[in-house]
């Protein structure tokens, strides 16, 4: 039986003529890996989905995995069908990289969670942190309530205190708060682990704020729930307030800076909803320079965060040239809904500045083009001059 590894190497024989996204070959490069790209790097375009502390379900990897094979012609719903059972059937041991590689390859995750439900018990009784992790993070991404059990696991299994420690509950917490609508029980979760992170003596004071601030930020989205504004609001502040990329040891900085970056881009939202847009558009421009000092990756975001408050200002050529740079960032990423944005900020900046056929062709291949290759193609637009902010 042809596995999803196996598809991957015929894949990317096939890619070799191109006609793919100039990121599509590297990724399939982490799933059947040669000796000479063993001991490549994984980036903003090939990230470990099933590490997500969100415990999201994400989207883009599907798009962009069924929008580069429609472009070779090759049937995705084979490689569907035919690992279901592999994933399945590989040693316990090897679960979390294969479903790792799995979701990274081709997005789906509803034939993971079928095939993680069988395994419950099997995987409660092992011993591999990461085989639960990325188990876990799958259940809960598909509501599945049974991620809690695998998250309680993982815990059990850490010490308290300890970065594993906090992986498992802060997943614990969001599951019980996003997905099986549980907020309360989602806060005494956090509040239990603050006080683990507050009393480790195995991490750095820049860890613990770092830590902190996460908890905080998941625990404001629990009052939002509950509908308390005002403890959501300060527990915001608060998050923001401690955050920081000093004195980390067990955190990468990159890391945390990119969560700094999102804690900008979600309360500049906050400004916005509360009619501020002149200090979130502020707010937002410091982020571009913040991003662009210690988190590259996390630019393109940010420019189109920034690009959407100078629309909402009115300042449409601004947001016409902050969306194009973010677009052409984005570009050589994988994230068709993040390109998405950026792409409806361009073409709603294009109306009002009055060039209508542009909008018009840009707003028609939104859909038609979901990788944006009209963009690729076009040399006009890929080499234009970088912004300076």
């Amino acid at each position: 039986m042809k596995n999803f590894i196996d598809s991957a190497k015929e894949i990317k024989e096939i890619c070799k003529n191109g006609g793919v996204a100039p990121k599509f070959i590297e990724r399939i490069d982490f799933i059947a890996p040669q000796e000479t790209s063993k001991n490549k790097i994984r980036d903003i375009s090939s990230p470990y989905y099933l590490t997500d502390l969100g415990v999201r379900r994400f989207i883009d990897p599907q798009i962009f995995f069924e929008e580069n094979l429609k472009r070779i012609d090759f049937p995705h719903e084979l490689i569907y069908k035919n690992s279901k059972e592999f994933i399945e059937m590989v040693p316990t041991e090897s679960l979390g990289e294969i479903l790792d590689k799995w979701i990274l390859l081709t997005g789906n995750y509803t034939s993971a969670n079928d095939a993680i439900k069988n395994r419950i018990q099997e995987i409660n009784a092992s011993n591999g942190f990461s085989v639960k992790i990325h188990a876990g993070t799958v259940l809960a991404a598909m509501n599945n309530r049974e991620a809690i059990s695998i998250f309680e696991s993982a815990a059990k299994q850490s010490s308290p205190g300890t970065l594993r420690y906090f992986m498992a509950l802060h997943r614990l917490a969001a599951t019980e708060i996003k997905r099986t609508s549980s907020p309360r029980s989602g806060i005494n979760t956090l509040n239990s682990l603050d006080k683990s992170i507050d009393s480790s003596i195995h991490i750095s004071d820049g860890d613990k704020k770092s830590l902190l601030s996460v908890t905080a930020n998941l625990r404001a989205l629990a009052f939002l729930k509950l509908g308390n504004k005002q403890k959501a609001r300060a527990e915001i502040e608060y998050s923001r307030r401690i955050s920081t990329i000093s004195d980390l040891k067990e955190i990468k900085t990159s890391e945390s800076a990119r969560y700094i970056a999102q804690q900008n881009i979600n309360f500049a939202q906050i400004l916005i909803g509360e009619g501020k847009v002149a200090q979130a558009s502020l707010l937002l421009r410091e982020n571009l320079e913040f991003c662009d000092k210690n988190c590259k990756e996390y630019l393109s975001e940010a420019l189109s965060a920034f690009a959407y408050s100078k629309f909402i200002s009115h300042e449409y050529d601004a947001s016409l040239k902050y969306s194009k740079y973010a677009i052409r960032l984005l570009l050589h990423e994988t994230s068709p809904t993040r390109l998405k944005v950026a792409r409806e900020i361009m073409v709603g900046s294009l109306y009002k500045v009055g060039d209508r056929q542009a909008a018009s062709i840009y707003m028609e291949s939104i859909m038609s083009d979901p990788l944006g290759f009209i963009f690729l193609e076009d040399d006009k637009f890929m080499n234009a001059r970088k912004i300076a902010y």
